[in-house]
């Protein structure tokens, strides 16, 4: 069981992420519910990245930490998973509880919470944090907790500094809430790759 957490994305040098996590199921079942196709490789981070620049697609890693399987990529969701984040968390949550956070490399950001198919909670860290959805009051604890909202349920200002950062807040609420973690060693090892839908 990894005790990495989630936080280090924000200070990884990434450009961008996109992190979609379910309970329960394998990673495999994972990266085919999102809808990833091709070949299915191992590939460290580094290998991954150079085919990434030469064939011009995305790919998901995925590896499974407890509970959880998460899928990994950078840059951010593009093509269909950028405009339909919500369909594909739902399509992950079939049958069990999904997470989905991201940040574009233009810092389009996104988190959703899904169970049983059915959105939960949403909201976008950096434009609009008030939670939406169909229970958003599932998370209000957590992200009172971390510093998203205030007592009243209420969107904190937010500035630059780390205290104040939506994303890594938003990171950090999800380690609280659901006790996700992603082994940093997903960027050196070689794990499960895909084609992430384009």
């Amino acid at each position: 069981m990894s005790e990495d957490g989630v936080q280090w994305l924000a200070y990884e040098g990434l450009e961008g992420f996109w992190l979609l996590a379910a309970r329960n199921i394998s990673a495999r079942e994972l990266l085919g519910r999102v809808g990833c196709s091709g070949d299915e490789l191992h590939l460290s981070w580094g290998d991954g990245t150079s085919l990434e620049v030469e064939t011009r697609v995305t790919l998901l890693r995925s590896v499974t930490v407890g509970d959880w399987s998460v899928a990994l990529g950078q840059y951010g969701p593009s093509g269909e998973a950028g405009r339909a984040l919500d369909a594909a968390v739902r399509r992950a949550s079939r049958g069990t509880d999904a997470v989905d956070i991201s940040q574009t490399t233009n810092f389009d950001t996104f988190f959703a919470y899904a169970s049983h198919e059915r959105t939960l909670c949403t909201f976008d860290p950096l434009a609009d944090a008030e939670p939406r959805g169909d229970q958003p009051d599932s998370v209000v604890p957590a992200m009172q907790r971390v510093g998203l909202l205030d007592s009243d349920g209420n969107p904190v200002e937010w500035d630059e500094s780390p205290e104040r950062d939506p994303m890594l807040l938003t990171l950090k609420m999800v380690e609280d809430c659901f006790s996700l973690s992603v082994p940093r060693t997903i960027l050196a090892d070689e794990v499960l790759t895909m084609r992430a839908p384009s």
